[in-house]
């Protein structure tokens, strides 16, 4: 299995705060990029990091890593989508997971995601994430997405503004690609590149799904922590001032 780490971000929202990338936030004495690796190097063949702002810094944080470095030069104007794809484009014949790299997750969760075996793409889903979005102090129906899932785990619908109930769901910031499918991932790629200048993955999901690809859910309760602002990143530190909190 192969590896893409997206942080070609800049994070505009929390920059002014930290001056830094989130992906090297510290969580617990870590970055957030280095916590992915740290937990997933072992069950994974290559590393591919596709990076944009304040690079250097990013290569000096991971330089005992054995790291392939994708360059986004286009990171101040594209969005997730083309840094997936330039990812993409340097793997051929092997599945592959994807993580956001502004968010903390916990060991067991890296660990079973890195695990996966499907011949189908996976999204894995939070059914804690309420819990987060508390903590977070946001208001769930500006700031979450809407999720429809299955009986069989199929999801149905993803992407979409939260309207009127709330989801039994949330999107995590990662996703399984089996090696069968990426050549046709890749296309819809390009074409969706070529029609919108920016698109988000969970839209770009909900894409595949209209196209009749079958994207499966994975359930889980295990604690994560997405990063969007400063308020989050003092929220998160005032609720878990140790790791034991944090249930890792």
């Amino acid at each position: 299995m192969k590896l893409i780490l997206l942080a070609a971000g800049k994070g505009s929202r929390i920059f002014r705060n930290i001056k830094t990338n989130k992906c090297l936030i510290k969580i617990f004495g870590e970055t957030l990029i280095k916590n992915i690796i740290k937990f997933s190097n072992r069950y994974i063949q290559r590393i591919f990091c596709v990076v944009g702002f304040n690079k250097n810094e990013i290569k000096k944080t991971l330089k005992n890593y054995k790291i392939d470095y994708v360059y986004n030069k286009y990171f101040d104007s594209t969005d997730m989508l083309y840094s997936t794809y330039l990812g993409l484009k340097k793997i051929n014949n092997d599945d592959i997971v994807i993580f956001y790299t502004d968010t903390f997750y916990e060991k067991k969760f890296i660990t079973k995601i890195c695990k996966i075996k499907s011949k189908n793409i996976v999204v894995p889903v939070s059914s804690v994430w309420e819990k987060m979005w508390k903590i977070r102090k946001k208001k769930i129906k500006t700031d979450a997405e809407d999720i429809i899932i299955d009986q069989k785990n199929n999801i149905i619908k993803i992407g979409k503004k939260i309207t009127s109930r709330y989801p039994k769901f949330q999107y995590m910031g990662v996703i399984f690609i089996p090696k069968k499918k990426l050549p046709n991932i890749k296309k819809f790629m390009r074409f969706c590149l070529n029609k919108y200048k920016k698109m988000h993955l969970t839209n770009f999901i909900n894409f595949l799904i209209e196209k009749k690809i079958k994207v499966k859910a994975l359930k889980n309760s295990n604690n994560w922590y997405e990063f969007d602002d400063y308020n989050d990143l003092k929220n998160f530190r005032k609720k878990y001032e140790k790791i034991d909190n944090f249930n890792l």
